[in-house]
C-alpha cells in the first residue's frame, strides 16, 4: 500500500524542520496526511538532584519551557504549511520517554521521520535511544539528513537479511521506488559474493516490474564506507538498509 499517514516528530530544531519539510513533500506525492508529534522528557527536569548548585533547577525548568515553546511554534507551522497545500493535519504535545512515545503512536501511521539530530530537551541519550527506536519499531523510521537532497534516486543496501527483506518489501508497497532509479547495492569479499546476496531483491523487484540495477562491490571496507562514498557517487536521494542484519552488506 502506498504511503498514507506520516509521523514527523516536531522539536523546534533546525533537524526537525527539515524533517517536517520532506513530511509535506511525500504527503503532496503520496496524497497522506500528517500528524507532528513532540514529546517531552520531562521527569530528568523536574526532580532535583542530589546537592547540585543552587539556582540550576529553577534554570532546567527554564530550559524545558523554552523548548515546550519553540516544539509549539513549530507545530502550529506545520500546521499552517498543511493547511496551505490541503494536507490534512494533527499535531499534539506528550509528555514522557520519547521511544516509548513514538513506539505507540507509530502503530497508527506509515512511516515516521525524524530529525538527523533531535534537541536535547526532547530526549536524553539520543543517539542510544534512536538506535533502538530503529530495532523496535514496527514501522519503516527515516532519519532526515540536514539538507534535503533533490535527486530521487534510491540505493537498497540489501544482505539478504530478514530486516533488508522487509525494507524491500516497504520500498515496493510505499511507492516511493515509482520515480528516479533504484539500485540495489551488495558488500562482500568477491564480486560473485556480492552478486549473490542482491539476486534475489533483483528478482524481487522484477517481479514487480520495478527496474532496478545491480551494485555488486568487493571490498573489505566497513560497509557503512563504502555506501557513502556510493552514495555521493550515484546522486542518491534515498539510502535505505534494514536496522540490523550481518555484518557484511
Amino acid at each position: 500500500m502506498p504511503i498514507r499517514s506520516i509521523l514527523v516528530k516536531i522539536d523546534g530544531s533546525g533537524s526537525s524542520h527539515i524533517a517536517a519539510e520532506l513530511a509535506l513533500e511525500w504527503a503532496v506525492r503520496f496524497r497522506a496526511r500528517i500528524k507532528g508529534i513532540s514529546v517531552f522528557d520531562e521527569e530528568r527536569y523536574l526532580i532535583p538532584y542530589a546537592e547540585e548548585p543552587p539556582g540550576l533547577y529553577e534554570q532546567r525548568l527554564k530550559e524545558l519551557e523554552a523548548a515546550k515553546t519553540a516544539a509549539e511554534a513549530a507545530l502550529e507551522q506545520l500546521s499552517s504549511q498543511c493547511a496551505e497545500r490541503g494536507i490534512l493535519c494533527e499535531v499534539c504535545q506528550e509528555t514522557g520517554r520519547f521511544r516509548e512515545a513514538v513506539l505507540k503512536e507509530i502503530q497508527r501511521h506509515d512511516v515516521v521521520l525524524l530529525g538527523r539530530h533531535l534537541h536535547a530537551s526532547t530526549i536524553d541519550d539520543p543517539s542510544g535511544r534512536i538506535t533502538r527506536l530503529l530495532r523496535d519499531s514496527c514501522r519503516p523510521v527515516v532519519l532526515v539528513p540536514e539538507a534535503l537532497p533533490r535527486e530521487e534516486n534510491t540505493l537498497l543496501a540489501y544482505n539478504g537479511s530478514p530486516s533488508s527483506a522487509r525494507v524491500l518489501a516497504t520500498l515496493v508497497a510505499s511507492g516511493l521506488l515509482d520515480t528516479g532509479r533504484t539500485i540495489v547495492a551488495g558488500v562482500d569479499e568477491t564480486v560473485e559474493q556480492a552478486q549473490a546476496r542482491i539476486a534475489p531483491a533483483l528478482d524481487y523487484l522484477a517481479i514487480h516490474e520495478i527496474p532496478a540495477e545491480g551494485l555488486a562491490i568487493s571490498s573489505r571496507a566497513p560497509v557503512h564506507d563504502e555506501l557513502v562514498e556510493q552514495v555521493a557517487k550515484r546522486d542518491v536521494g534515498l539510502l535505505a538498509a534494514g536496522a540490523f542484519g550481518r555484518s557484511r552488506t
